[in-house]
């Protein structure tokens, strides 16, 4: 889940670069991973179980696990574009900031 979260962070960040580029990814990457293994895992954990308990078919798991699958792709892409978001808001913000210093 890190992985997947770090990767569309980076590719969102591509054409952009500012300060505390490091901390800002830091906290965008530890705030989504949760929130995405929280609404993927514990479908796919019951699922697991169910399969391992026989109350569940193989073909039925796999047909879960590539709607989960399909699910976390429209999140990653969601948030895809919520970066850029965030990234252009970042950049306002310190633009502003530094107008207001000088």
């Amino acid at each position: 889940m890190y992985l997947a979260v770090a990767g569309i962070y980076w590719l969102s960040t591509q054409n952009t670069n500012f300060p505390n580029a490091k901390s800002a990814q830091s906290l965008i990457t530890f705030t989504f991973v949760p929130v995405n293994g929280i609404v993927i895992l514990p479908m796919l954990a019951s699922s697991y179980r169910y399969l391992k308990e026989g109350r569940l078919k193989m073909d039925k798991f796999r047909n879960r696990a590539i709607l989960l699958a399909v699910v976390l792709i429209i999140i990653l892409i969601i948030e895809f574009f919520y970066f850029k978001d965030i990234q252009s808001g970042i950049m306002q913000m310190l633009q502003k900031g530094t107008n207001v210093v000088k």
